[in-house]
């Protein structure tokens, strides 16, 4: 069975396009995959990167900042697809693309 995680890390100020893209990936969630999302086979995560409690996860992304990121989980094995660039080009600028390229992105770590 594979599992597909979602996380999206910020920090505790969050400027408009931080807010556009959480606002975003959500959109995705319940547009695309929400039987996905209710039987646990994905699972999105939104995590501040300023709260002391996240150290662990972000030196397992090594991120300190914004970043997103897809993870594939598969017989023991995981896969973490970087997609923050591509977030914070078309996050706010261009919200269809964002849309369609995470949708995109979900759907090929699900097969």
């Amino acid at each position: 069975t594979v599992k597909v995680e979602v996380y999206y890390f910020h920090p505790t100020d969050r400027c408009p396009i931080d807010q556009s893209i959480e606002a975003n990936i959500k959109i995705v969630m319940q547009s695309f995959f929400p039987k996905e999302t209710g039987n646990g086979t994905i699972t999105f995560r939104v995590i501040n990167t300023d709260e002391k409690a996240n150290a662990k996860i972000m030196a397992k992304f090594d991120i300190n900042a914004q970043a997103l990121y897809i993870v594939k989980l598969e017989k023991g094995k995981e896969i973490q697809k970087d997609l923050t660039r591509f977030a914070f080009d078309y996050g706010q600028s261009n919200p269809g693309k964002f849309k369609a390229g995470l949708k995109a992105e979900i759907e090929k770590a699900l097969k």
